[in-house]
């Protein structure tokens, strides 16, 4: 996770060396100007994109993978040994699933600019697009591991309840408890708002959208 995290931020950091120009724009043969929306003629956008948004699930993949093995541990009682076992098959989805999504996006053209930020990912101009290949993935990530967690401590909750009741010391396990706790919120609560911020993108877009082209068909902004 940290390892995606860090390459997550390239793409913003170069920011600071290219040109916002050079990123998210396309030149017309007379020389004009357009921000890219679906082409992929664009190096510089097309490795932005696909650095930030494949790390971006790879990240989300793994914090996945991290309930699950705590899962494994905690409610099914699993030794290190059967869970290092699984451990090919957890690199393999954390690492394939989001490169299905990335050339997913690529093959359908939906890799587009955001004139804010100056980079390229998708979903910045289509609402169905954020909502397919990033909302629902996201969500599908949180909720599916928020279960997992709660499945965990809900057995460990049980196990120390247990230990107390035949007088056995549970100040590791509670230890243990409170860090993944920890952890599991400062993953979540931030996970979250950037569904939230996402879900309210997409409104914004699926509003946006139609009041442009009727604000440009009854000559409200130089047509286009």
């Amino acid at each position: 996770m940290s390892a995606c995290y860090m390459l997550i931020s390239l793409p913003p950091l170069s920011r600071a060396i290219l040109p916002y120009e050079l990123i998210v724009c396309d030149r017309l043969p007379t020389g004009q100007t357009f921000l890219i929306v679906g082409a992929l003629d664009n190096t510089p956008c097309v490795l932005s994109f696909i650095i930030n948004y494949y790390f971006s699930v790879a990240s989300s993949l793994w914090w996945l993978m991290l309930t699950f093995t705590w899962y494994l541990s905690a409610a099914r009682k699993w030794v290190p040994e059967g869970i290092d076992a699984w451990s090919s098959y957890l690199h393999l989805v954390a690492w394939a699933l989001p490169a299905v999504l990335t050339i997913a996006v690529l093959t359908t053209h939906k890799v587009d600019a955001n004139e804010l930020t100056g980079l390229c990912s998708v979903g910045n101009a289509d609402p169905w697009t954020l909502l397919g290949f990033v909302i629902i993935p996201k969500l599908v990530f949180v909720v599916v591991g928020s279960c997992l967690i709660v499945a965990g401590f809900s057995s460990m909750c049980r196990e120390r309840d247990s230990f107390r009741r035949r007088g056995t010391d549970t100040s590791k396990l509670e230890k243990l408890m409170v860090k993944m706790g920890i952890f599991s919120a400062l993953y979540i609560i931030p996970a979250i708002t950037m569904i939230i911020c996402d879900g309210y993108h997409m409104f914004m877009l699926m509003q946006w959208h139609p009041a442009t082209i009727a604000c440009k068909l009854h000559g409200g902004i130089e047509r286009g």
